[in-house]
């Protein structure tokens, strides 16, 4: 099994020093520690790390700007502040609601924050495995609605429900899915809002009976909670048979 390979950047000297410490004695970690942020976003992308640990007494518009670069990356790491829980100073606020984002909060040890990373990479191969069901659930479910692969408000509309159904028990505005789905495609709010509509109206031309909710031309936000619903149940009665 693949170690997990973090990049951590620390200005504190003494928790760096006792991760380094740690580190040597973890077979699950394979950990490369800065006293500082890279001035190269790139060498992150060149030493496929995994988890990029950072410490947020750091330079705080150097920091949003070394998080916003990464985020920009085709396939990005997950990012993990070392934070105190009383001190969001810096805006940190904003970063956090950024995906793949975490939190260890303070007081912080080095064999602490290494049983979290191992933990997090448990969770991580387990929503892999999940997220790949979603994916197909979600890709079948769209598909028999009559909505083709090509269109772009297929990926956008399979992207949507599928945060929609992470969220869970959180209220998630459409307000909010349509700027996720934005995020994770590139693209803006107005032109995933529209390449749904669009989806549905060329659905709706085609073939009426297959993507009507209620007897009527679904709204996109219909539509979205109608995937979501489905895809749930399908995940569901899939947990129901593997249990049997």
């Amino acid at each position: 099994m693949r170690m997990l390979k973090v990049l951590a950047c620390i200005y504190d000297y003494d928790l760096l020093r006792d991760l380094m410490e740690q580190a040597r004695n973890c077979h699950t970690v394979k950990l490369l520690a800065l006293s500082t942020l890279p001035k190269d976003v790139k060498i992150v992308e060149a030493l496929d790390i995994d988890v990029c640990l950072l410490e947020c007494d750091a330079d705080q518009k150097e920091l949003r700007n070394f998080v916003m670069q990464l985020q920009s990356q085709q396939e990005h790491p997950r990012i993990i502040y070392l934070i105190d829980r009383h001190d969001l100073r810096f805006g940190a606020k904003d970063l956090l609601h950024l995906h793949e984002c975490y939190c260890l909060y303070a007081p912080f040890q080095g064999k602490y924050i290494l049983q979290e990373l191992t933990k997090r990479k448990e969770e991580s191969q387990h929503k892999m495995i999940h997220g790949i069901k979603e994916d197909r659930m979600a890709s079948d479910l769209i598909q028999s609605m009559g909505i083709p692969v090509h269109l772009n408000g297929y990926h956008y509309l399979k992207t949507t429900a599928i945060l929609l159904l992470r969220y869970e028990r959180e209220i998630a505005s459409m307000k909010q899915l349509y700027k996720d789905t934005a995020r994770v495609h590139k693209t803006t709010v107005s032109r995933v809002e529209k390449a749904i509509r669009g989806a549905v109206d060329y659905a709706y031309r085609s073939d009426p009976s297959r993507i009507e909710i209620n007897g009527r031309r679904p709204t996109n936000s219909q539509l979205i909670h109608n995937v979501c619903e489905k895809l749930k149940a399908r995940l569901h009665e899939e947990e129901r048979e593997l249990v049997l």
